[in-house]
């Protein structure tokens, strides 16, 4: 098979699990909403019952369902496979051959499919029914306890699952992963096996004594120095078995054709795959930022799956009636223009059949654009609000310093932004989020501005309501241990209370408000390091490495804003 044939049958086994994580996600939606709503114990003792008792039905029913679609996917796939690999008329072997496969892949999907676990609000993952438990008691209580009103119950009962979305536990190393990616991974890498087999069937009929490993731009830099190159059969087979990811498995888009040593010429000449690999190393630029071309199409993936998975949490906002439904509307047609921005930039083809997401139609699609169209009239982006007085020279300064950014980051920050100043006091740069306006200081430090930014960005996304990051900030932090937080008078021009880590890039990344409250006496509440992801997003632009040695966490998040990969 061609790489462009291997491209394909990813997508479909990609899109094969979409029916039921969308199904069942909704189903737990809109059970966690009523649990949220009812307050009296007993009447919700008779409500859990009878909806766990309905979701393990639903659960059952969906599974069958999927196994059903999973095996005529399968065995289309399969034909596939055989009828552009084979090059001999051998109906009886390849059918065998087929039908072995078919039964595997089969057998182990529906293996997977029955092996269904969620992420739950306490962050754990759990089998999917047990997730329905935690979910539906975690709204009932919260609300029924006033601990929580309706809709940050429902917030936080739905997030974790909109977020990672159904998954299975891989039997090597007790890992949970995505089931449409474990479901793909698996079917990807039994269609390549039987790929080979039919092209060690080629080989032994032609007589050949070698293999070439097929060439293509934009390669992966493990396989780059290997491609388009002739070994004989025990080379071929040695160095199948050094590599990490063997050529025609895990996503490798490579095949090995057989080949007659001395007799066939090499597909691409030595100079032609010089070309590729400094093509490749030349890449592009998007938003001052290099990309290899491989590094490229890694990072449009990237955002695809963010969409797609965005989209995920609009269905489920929509069922279970969350009041952050407009929020995540706006931040997913700023997801679609910013992967139709960086799509165009690259020179790429905009790959619609990723973006496939069940249950997500025309009607969600349009409300998404209404919104954000809504949203934007009401707005004010930054280009057009910079103080009247501020020159041309400080514009140009400002905007080359932005220029880093993600647009889809920028946007989502700008929606907290009404103004932009520059002062000649010493009182430094800040950002109100009262007035939503950022004042920079006319001697400010390279990086300020993205650190206000950062700041805005933090109020546009609602992070401190995000569990996910509150366990990064709270990350390798002993809440108890009050002896790490120290009444600094030296380092700043005024005095300040600061927490003592590792983790933080700068000693201003610590800093603790007292009108947030640092300590009760028994917990350090860490809602009043204000400064934390602020003083870690500049870093991330300014030195990204550096952020990356000292809190991995918080760099992963902030790269994976906006656009989450699995």
């Amino acid at each position: 098979m061609t790489q462009e044939q291997r491209d394909g049958l990813n997508d479909a086994a990609l899109a094969l699990t979409e029916p039921i994580i969308e199904e069942l996600l909704k189903d737990i939606s809109r059970r966690i909403k009523k649990a949220g709503a009812i307050t009296d114990t007993a009447e919700y003792e008779i409500y859990r019952a009878q909806a766990l008792g309905e979701s393990k039905k639903e659960i059952a029913e969906a599974i069958a369902r999927q196994l059903e679609i999973s095996e005529e996917v399968i065995d289309s796939l399969l034909d596939y496979v055989v009828d552009n690999s084979a090059r001999f008329e051998d109906s009886e072997y390849l059918q065998q051959l087929s039908e072995g496969y078919a039964k595997v892949m089969k057998t182990r999907t529906a293996e997977q499919l029955k092996n269904l676990w969620a992420t739950a609000p306490d962050g754990k993952t759990v089998p999917i029914q047990d997730a329905y438990a935690k979910a539906l008691d975690f709204a009932f209580r919260q609300t029924a306890t006033g601990a929580l009103d309706l809709n940050t119950a429902i917030r936080r009962a739905v997030g974790p699952l909109a977020k990672r979305g159904l998954r299975t536990i891989e039997q090597k190393n007790g890992r949970s992963v995505g089931i449409e990616y474990a479901c793909r991974r698996y079917l990807m890498d039994q269609m390549g096996a039987l790929d080979n087999a039919i092209q060690q069937q080629n080989h032994d009929r032609m007589g050949c004594d070698g293999w070439e490993i097929s060439a293509h731009a934009a390669c992966a830099p493990d396989h780059e120095p290997i491609q388009g190159r002739q070994y004989t059969d025990d080379e071929f087979e040695a160095l199948n078995a050094s590599l990490q990811r063997p050529i025609g498995r895990l996503n490798c888009r490579h095949v090995a054709d057989p080949v007659l040593i001395g007799v066939d010429k090499p597909v691409h000449s030595e100079a032609e795959l010089a070309q590729m690999a400094a093509d490749n190393e030349k890449g592009v630029t998007y938003n001052s930022k290099h990309y290899t071309l491989y590094a490229a199409g890694q990072e449009q993936a990237t955002i695809e799956n963010a969409i797609r998975r965005m989209r995920r949490q609009v269905l489920m906002d929509e069922e279970s009636g969350s009041a952050d439904l407009q929020e995540h509307q706006i931040r997913l047609r700023v997801l679609q223009s910013e992967y139709s921005r960086f799509c165009r930039a690259t020179g790429r083809r905009t790959r619609t059949e990723r973006l496939y997401t069940a249950g997500f139609g025309r009607s969600q699609a349009s409300r998404a654009v209404w919104t954000y169209r809504k949203d934007a009239q009401t707005r004010q982006l930054q280009k057009l609000n910079y103080a009247d007085d501020m020159t041309p020279e400080q514009r140009n300064s400002i905007e080359k310093e932005l220029s880093v950014l993600p647009q889809a980051q920028r946007e989502a920050a700008e929606r907290q932004i009404r103004s932009l100043r520059v002062e000649e006091d010493d009182a430094g740069s800040h950002y109100d989020p009262k007035t939503k306006e950022i004042v920079l200081s006319m001697g400010r430090n390279p990086g300020d501005v993205i650190h206000e930014y950062g700041h805005a960005l933090e109020y546009a996304l609602k992070l401190e309501k995000d569990s996910t990051f509150v366990a990064i900030r709270e990350s390798g932090i002993d809440l108890a241990d009050a002896s790490k937080i120290v009444y600094d008078e030296d380092t700043f021009t005024e005095p300040i209370w600061r927490m003592l880590s590792d983790k933080f890039v700068s000693e201003y990344q610590g800093r603790m408000y007292e009108s947030a409250g640092i300590y009760d006496g028994h917990t350090i509440n860490l809602s009043s390091m204000k400064e934390y992801f602020a003083e870690g997003y500049r870093e991330f632009y300014a030195n990204p490495e550096n952020l990356k040695a000292h809190d991995p966490d918080l760099y992963d998040y902030i790269r994976e804003l906006l656009h989450d990969q699995e």
